[in-house]
């Protein structure tokens, strides 16, 4: 065992070989003049720890020190369980009716301009509702919101599933992206604060790959149940629910499982550290630790916090106004601006082609089962593509399996995606990869128009794997860039932007593509060029800013001395 005791202003560590031993020494101590002992440990977590680790708890640890002393174990890996499906949820919400679009046509009678309002209603709920849950996450918290946030969408969601005509579904589904939306933007900032700095990129990635890993199951799902012939009749035929309702309410589930799951979850450590809730956040840090270690919580060599230096300084507590609108203010004004622009681009022309996905390939096979399959893709979706039409022969319609391994195939490659620069941003940092990956897509997405399939599905899905990947990691940027206070708020915004890219992508991309389909593929890749060029800029001129930022959020005030290494910047 181990012991730290302030002894007229010095730190003396001792080892004892017993309790009983460590015990008389420490009383001993304890009655001599300006002696205190303030730190218990056992030995074999001091050496992982050090001497210093343990003497420096007496002036309060920041959050660095106490979640780095909380260890690495079974909390991170239930963490990371529960990951799973909070990060499908938002994900299956937003497309889940793409996958039920070519059967739901039918029933429900849609054109394609009715079928882009259905893809892009869900963005216009995430979008109404992205400052009202950024400020509530940045005021009261993030566990309770989380939970709060996932089982309010499975209600709407379950709705969407069950309604039987064009607006009640649109109605639920807008109401559905309205709940969404705050939990997908809270865990972010949720887990950067449970995580070390060195493992919050990573982590970050990780979710982009836990999304994938659902996105395999999705298509295997809707492959299972859509081409089943279902028709259950309820309530003398009010209520009929059929095989792509059945398969919209299977979807529902990891927002269920996330609901419950975030429900024995802590709050945010960090989150309490910068309300001034340190006895709250030190009872956290002792849990995580007894989870990870197996230990007493009371062994946490941690026995003080010191108060986080952003929130403290702030004499006068903000407005709600300065709250809601803290980083349109200097000095987060200018990266703001730019991270919207990235998000609104990058979203714009992921997501648009995401959602359109199904169709387009149901568009491919139904022109190729006509017995031309010479065309190029832009030949095709010519030949193909009526936004007026709509399908009346519900008897005769049925959809091709072969969309569902197509769009399997573009989930595997995702999930490949993730793999890979989850590996990869240790090595080449955030900005090269990000930068490289714009570049990569922009080139692979400007051919499109021109190839004929298969080449098609496996450059669109390469396309969508590339998006996804970066849509994802410039999230890593925005928990980074702003303090404990904004973060929520910060990552709400961006994905709003991101959001309202899509509504427009989706409400406009039937237009675009009767107008010039080639076009279309050229201003995607444009637009993708784009993204990469201003996150160059971005991460070149904020870098010392960031530097700065996370070191004033961590480090001690002046009248005290921390430890803390160099903080995390983007590389």
């Amino acid at each position: 065992v181990q012991s730290a005791t302030w002894v007229h202003g010095k730190c003396i560590y001792s080892e004892m070989n017993s309790i009983d031993e460590l015990e008389v020494s420490t009383k001993a101590r304890g009655e001599a003049k300006n002696v205190e002992v303030f730190a218990i440990s056992y030995k074999n977590n001091a050496a992982q720890k050090g001497r210093e680790s343990i003497c420096s708890t007496r002036s309060g640890a920041d959050f660095e020190k106490a979640i780095g002393e909380t260890g690495y174990g079974k909390f991170n890996y239930l963490l990371m369980l529960l990951m799973f499906p909070a990060s499908c949820s938002s994900t299956y919400d937003a497309t889940s009716l793409s996958y039920a679009l070519p059967t739901a046509t039918c029933d429900l009678k849609l054109d394609a301009y009715d079928r882009g309002y259905l893809n892009a209603i869900i963005y216009a709920g995430m979008i109404s509702s992205a400052f009202l849950w950024g400020f509530v996450s940045d005021h009261f918290g993030r566990q309770k919101i989380l939970m709060l946030g996932y089982l309010g969408d499975v209600v709407f969601a379950v709705a969407a599933s069950l309604s039987q005509n064009f607006w009640s579904l649109l109605i639920f589904r807008f109401f559905s992206g309205f709940m969404i939306c705050g939990p997908f933007s809270i865990l972010m900032s949720y887990l950067s604060e449970l995580f070390k700095s060195d493992q919050r990129d990573s982590v970050i990635m990780m979710v982009g790959l836990f999304q994938s890993l659902g996105g395999i199951l999705q298509p295997f799902i809707a492959w299972a149940i859509i081409p089943q012939t279902i028709n259950w009749s309820l309530m003398d035929g009010l209520l009929v629910i059929n095989s792509w309702r059945l398969f919209l309410l299977i979807c529902t589930l990891p927002s269920l499982l996330a609901g419950i799951g975030t429900a024995f979850c802590h709050e945010s450590p960090r989150f309490l550290l910068a309300k001034g809730r340190k006895d709250e956040a030190l009872k956290v840090f002792r849990s995580i630790y007894s989870v990870n270690t197996g230990r007493p919580g009371n062994t946490y060599s941690v026995k003080k916090l010191r108060s986080d230096p952003v929130t403290a300084s702030d004499k006068k507590k903000p407005t709600f106004w300065q709250e809601m609108t803290g980083i349109f203010r200097p000095p987060y004004l200018y990266k703001s601006m730019l991270l919207f622009i990235i998000q609104f681009n990058c979203l714009l022309t992921m997501n648009t082609i995401k959602l359109w996905l199904p169709q387009l390939f149901f568009d491919i096979k139904e022109m190729q089962m006509q017995g031309d399959e010479s065309l190029t893709t832009c030949e095709i979706l010519g030949g193909n593509h009526n936004t007026s039409s709509k399908v009346t022969d519900c008897d005769n319609f049925t959809v091709d399996t072969s969309v569902y391994f197509n769009m399997l195939v573009a989930s595997m490659l995702l999930a490949i995606s993730f793999s890979i620069a989850t590996v990869a941003v240790n090595y080449v940092g955030k900005k090269n990869l990000m930068v490289n990956l714009f570049l990569l897509q922009s080139v692979v997405i400007s051919v499109v128009g021109w190839v004929k399939p298969p080449f098609t599905t496996w450059l669109v899905a390469v396309f969508v794997a590339l998006a996804n990947t970066t849509g994802i990691g410039l999230l890593s940027f925005v928990v980074q860039m702003y303090p404990t206070t904004l973060r929520t708020m910060a990552v709400s915004l961006t994905m709003m932007f991101g959001r309202v890219g899509v509504f427009v992508g989706n409400i406009t991309l039937p237009f675009f593509l009767d107008l010039t389909c080639h076009g279309t593929f050229v201003g995607t890749s444009l637009m993708t060029l784009l993204c990469g060029l201003i996150l160059y800029i971005l991460t070149s001129s904020t870098s010392k800013t960031v530097a700065s930022t996370a070191k004033k959020e961590n480090s001690p005030p002046q009248s005290q001395t921390s430890n803390r290494p160099d903080a995390d910047v983007p590389n």
